[in-house]
């Protein structure tokens, strides 16, 4: 699998998780790939992006298996709002076989609240 479907895959793991959906404002309408909107959106939502794709196992010019991690960014108006959408893409991740990278919290100029994790699978290129 290729970054381009794996992104897509996840797209539709977001969209296709009812819960994680009802507590977006927009629904599917607030995921966002790489980048949310310039205007300020309304809140929460959640913004995902491939940040590598790296080889694992590779030899006579031929490569096996790539590591690929992905960013996902929980946004939302105050720190209240992220626990319960955390729990469900944590959800969407693992069932995709992705596992915890780290997670860091951020406060924005404006009081909003973003939560950063990095997520990480390892795939096979055959």
């Amino acid at each position: 699998m290729d970054t381009t479907q794996l992104e897509t895959k996840l797209y539709a793991a977001f969209a296709g998780n009812e819960n994680l959906v009802s507590l977006l404002e927009k629904g599917t309408e607030s995921i966002f790939h790489i980048r949310a909107p310039s205007l300020k959106p309304d809140y929460p939502i959640l913004v995902y992006s491939t940040t590598n794709d790296l080889p694992e196992l590779h030899a006579d010019n031929a490569e096996f298996f790539h590591s690929v991690e992905v960013r996902v960014h929980i946004v939302t108006g105050n720190s209240d709002d992220y626990s319960q959408i955390y729990a469900e893409v944590k959800q969407v991740m693992v069932d995709l076989g992705f596992v915890r990278v780290q997670s860091t919290p951020f406060l924005g100029e404006d009081g909003t609240f973003m939560l950063v994790t990095d997520w990480k699978i390892i795939l096979d290129d055959n």
